[in-house]
C-alpha cells in the first residue's frame, strides 16, 4: 500500500493549445490508475491512498472518478467506507458565499475526505512516497521547492511541460518523465522486434502491435502505472527537470 500526492498547476489556455485538454485527460487517467485495484475488471478500490488538492478547477474531474469507487453506507451503519480521495488545502480555495453551494455539492463524504491540512502538513502527517505532477514541472519545482525532497519518487509528464524550464527550478532527485518512459519503451520494443522473448507483461503487450499514435492524446494512465512500478535503474528522464 502506497501514498500518492497529486500536485496541480493550471496550464495556459492559449487559443489553439491542446495542453489544457491533455491536462484534464491526465487528471482523470492518473486518478483512476491509482485508485484501481490492479487485478480487478470492474472498478474496485485499491489499497493505495490518493491525496489531491482542494481546487475547484479540478474537483469536478476528481468527483467523476471518485464516484466510480465510492461505497455508500446505510443510514444505520456504524462505520462509513473509506472515501477514495483525501483532499489537502493547496491555498486556491477561499470560502465565499458564491462558491459555498458548489463546494458542498462536490465534497460528498463518500467521495472525498477533507483533511484540513495544507500540502506541508499532509506530507508531515502521512509521509506519502509518491508525488505526481499534473502541470508544468518547472512551475511546481519553483512553487514547492524543498518540500519535494520528502518524496521517494517524483513523476511528471513531458506533455504537460510549458516551454523551456527555468534552470533555477529543478525537481530534486531523479524525477521520472512517465510519458517519456512509456514512449521510450515502445520505441525499444519496436526496434528489438522479436529478437528476444518478452520478459514482462508490458513487453508482451507492446510487441503485439505497431507503435500507437499518442498525439494529441496521451496514455497517461498506463504511463503512470509503468513509472510507479518500474525499478530505479530502469527509470527514464530526459534531464530537463532533474537535479544536476
Amino acid at each position: 500500500m502506497a501514498g500518492f500526492v497529486l500536485l496541480y498547476e493550471q496550464l495556459s489556455t492559449d487559443r489553439g493549445s491542446w495542453q489544457p485538454l491533455l491536462q484534464h485527460q491526465a487528471i482523470v487517467a492518473v486518478a483512476r490508475a491509482i485508485l484501481t485495484h490492479g487485478s480487478s475488471i470492474e472498478p474496485e478500490l485499491s489499497g493505495d491512498t490518493l491525496f489531491a488538492p482542494l481546487n475547484l478547477e479540478i474537483l469536478p474531474l476528481l468527483a467523476l472518478v471518485a464516484s466510480d469507487f465510492a461505497d455508500f453506507a446505510e443510514p444505520e451503519g456504524r462505520e462509513r467506507p473509506r472515501p477514495p480521495i483525501r483532499l489537502y488545502d493547496d491555498g486556491s480555495w477561499k470560502d465565499d458565499p458564491e462558491g459555498a453551494d458548489e463546494l458542498r455539492h462536490l465534497l460528498h463524504q463518500s467521495w472525498f475526505e477533507r483533511l484540513n491540512l495544507d500540502f506541508a502538513g499532509t506530507i508531515d502527517k502521512y509521509r506519502p512516497e509518491n508525488c505526481v505532477i499534473l502541470g508544468d514541472p518547472g512551475q511546481v519545482a519553483a512553487r514547492y521547492g524543498r518540500l519535494l525532497e520528502s518524496f521517494n519518487r517524483i513523476i511528471h509528464f513531458n506533455h504537460l511541460a510549458s516551454g523551456s524550464p527555468d534552470p533555477r527550478a529543478r525537481l530534486p532527485g531523479q524525477p521520472i518523465a512517465a510519458d517519456g518512459l512509456f514512449e521510450d519503451t515502445i520505441e525499444r520494443a519496436k526496434i528489438d522486434g522479436e529478437a528476444a522473448p518478452p520478459v514482462s507483461a508490458w513487453d508482451a503487450a507492446l510487441r503485439e502491435a505497431t507503435k500507437p499514435e499518442l498525439e494529441p492524446f496521451v496514455a497517461f494512465g498506463p504511463a503512470l502505472e509503468m513509472a510507479a512500478l518500474t525499478d530505479d535503474d530502469d527509470r527514464f528522464d530526459d534531464g530537463r527537470f532533474g537535479a544536476r
